[in-house]
C-alpha cells in the first residue's frame, strides 16, 4: 500500500472502505480474478467473494460515460464484489492490504485511475474523499504518489480486459456459478 494510501485509510476513509451507498460499485471482480486469490491464498471463494445484481442502468451509464468495459466487468447485471467486514474489504488489515500486488483484483491495482476507450489516455475516476487526489496539482503527481507510471496503469488495463473476457467465457458457459 501507498503512504498516501495508509494515510488516507488510517483517517477511516479509503477506497477498501465501503459504506451503505445504493448502488454502490464496491469492488467488482471477475471469476478468474476469484480463482487466482484462492489458489494463492487457499481460502475457497465463498469466504472472501460474493455475487449480487446491478441495476442494468447503473451498468448502462458507467459504460456509456466512463468505458465500455463494465458491460463485461457487470455481465448480465451479475456483480461478483469482495465481501466486506465492518464496512472494510475482507482483505484489508491495519497494515493495508494482505494480498501482495499480483493477486490483487484489476480495479484495485487501477484505481484511481482508468483507461480512455479506445485509446491509451488515462482518466481519473474522480473520488472526492481521496487523499492523493485532494494534494495532486495533476496526472503526473497522482502517478508519483502511487509509485507507478503511465505504462503501468496501460498494461494492468489491457490485462485486465483480458481477464473480463474470460470472465464472460465463464458466465457463458455456465449460469449456475454457486457463490
Amino acid at each position: 500500500m501507498s503512504y498516501i494510501c495508509k494515510e488516507c485509510h488510517e483517517n477511516i476513509k479509503g477506497c477498501c472502505r465501503f459504506f451503505d451507498e445504493p448502488n454502490s460499485i464496491e469492488i467488482g471482480i471477475s471469476l478468474p480474478e476469484a480463482y487466482k486469490i484462492s489458489q494463492a491464498t487457499g481460502l475457497e471463494i465463498d469466504q472472501f467473494l460474493q455475487k449480487d445484481n446491478i441495476d442494468s442502468l447503473l451498468v448502462d451509464s458507467l459504460a456509456r460515460t466512463i468505458h465500455p468495459i463494465f458491460n463485461k466487468i457487470f455481465y448480465k447485471g451479475i456483480r461478483y464484489k469482495l465481501k466486506t467486514i465492518d464496512n472494510n474489504c475482507v482483505f484489508l488489515t491495519e497494515a493495508g492490504c494482505k494480498l501482495e500486488k499480483r493477486i490483487r483484483p484489476f480495479y484495485c491495482n487501477l484505481y484511481p485511475f482508468w483507461l480512455m476507450p479506445d485509446e491509451d489516455r488515462l482518466r481519473v475516476l474522480i473520488n472526492h474523499e481521496c487523499l492523493a487526489q485532494q494534494r495532486a496539482v495533476n496526472i503526473s503527481d497522482l502517478l508519483k504518489m502511487f509509485g507507478i507510471n503511465r505504462n503501468d496503469i496501460i498494461n494492468e488495463f489491457y490485462s485486465f480486459e483480458e481477464t473480463l473476457s474470460e470472465h464472460v467465457r465463464i458466465i457463458e458457459s455456465n449460469d449456475n456459478i454457486i457463490i
